[in-house]
């Protein structure tokens, strides 16, 4: 399933899934990234599974 792209929002939350209207928030999850030391923060939706690439990034320490 391809990643949908996404804006984080600059005001109030976003908790709703644009895919399928859950409204119940979201699971997040990481994905290891070639450059060593950094991951990828993703969103699931619990509902329909949709993911969701909101460009964030989280270094690791080892």
């Amino acid at each position: 399933m391809p990643l949908e792209k996404h804006k984080v929002p600059v005001d109030g939350t976003w908790h709703d899934c644009p895919s399928c209207g859950y409204d119940g928030g979201w699971h997040v999850f990481f994905r290891k990234l070639p450059d060593a030391g950094r991951l990828q923060m993703l969103l699931q939706c619990p509902k329909c599974k949709a993911q969701m690439d909101l460009g964030l990034h989280v270094a690791v320490n080892s």
